[in-house]
């Protein structure tokens, strides 16, 4: 009786503009950043450490030059508003500027060709060389503080495995929910089903007769038939389900 809650106790979760907390991306946001490093490292699986702002390429400045914890150079190309040409455009000249092995495009959500052109490089360039796209998103429950989000939606291919392969809680995590799949009815009213992947963090049950594919966690779009999605805003509270779009799905 004790762990029980009423549904009367039951907040609403609301998503709040980001200009709201951070009017400006170049006076507020790259500098709560830069303090926040922390944060979006933890979301990435990668130690951050910020070693200058504003860091000069050419006639342009680099949001956040940064380093990970073999000290290779990471640099943050950061927007409050949706992936477009120009940012695109300056992270790839950072990237070579400053000869970075981890690239970090920081926007609002992306565009469907912005995604494509992260996920194609990551395919396209060596294991050394890492691009990384995330949404910033900021929740509040009911009249809470605001709290940030950072939802990585492009990643390398091998990124989400070596991440997880790290956390022995999300291995007793999984192995309990896996236990627990494994009594539930709907695994069993599948006659055909199996668990595919075991190394990724979702199990996925797929009926042979129905085509229907179950998830549970995040899951990657390498995993998917390539297709060219429709337009994407990810909006959406923070979930571990999948997005579709068209006929592929994005991290979510």
């Amino acid at each position: 009786m004790g762990t029980e809650v009423s549904q009367k106790s039951l907040s609403k979760i609301k998503k709040v503009a980001l200009r709201k907390v951070w009017p400006q991306e170049a006076s507020d946001f790259t500098p709560w950043l830069e303090e926040h490093l922390g944060e979006l490292g933890e979301a990435l699986g990668i130690e951050l450490e910020a070693s200058e702002r504003e860091s000069r390429v050419g006639s342009r400045s680099l949001d956040i030059m940064a380093t990970d914890s073999n000290g290779r150079p990471v640099i943050i190309e950061n927007q409050l508003e949706r992936s477009d040409d120009d940012h695109l455009g300056r992270l790839l000249i950072y990237a070579a500027g400053k000869d970075a092995n981890v690239i970090i495009w920081i926007a609002r959500d992306f565009e469907d060709e912005h995604w494509q052109v992260l996920q194609w490089l990551n395919q396209r360039t060596g294991t050394d060389t890492q691009f990384f796209g995330v949404a910033i998103e900021v929740w509040r429950i009911d009249d809470s503080r605001p709290a940030p989000y950072f939802k990585v939606v492009v990643a390398p291919n091998d990124w989400r495995k070596r991440n997880v392969s790290r956390k022995p809680r999300y291995r007793e995590f999984r192995q309990r929910l896996e236990e627990k799949l494994k009594l539930s009815p709907i695994f069993h009213s599948y006659r055909a089903a199996t668990i595919t992947n075991p190394g990724w963090p979702f199990t996925t049950l797929t009926d042979s007769t129905t085509r229907s594919t179950f998830a549970t966690g995040s899951i990657s779009r390498s995993n998917l038939t390539p297709a060219v999605p429709r337009a994407w805003n990810g909006a959406g509270p923070p979930s571990t389900g999948l997005r579709k779009t068209g006929t592929a799905s994005k991290i979510n």
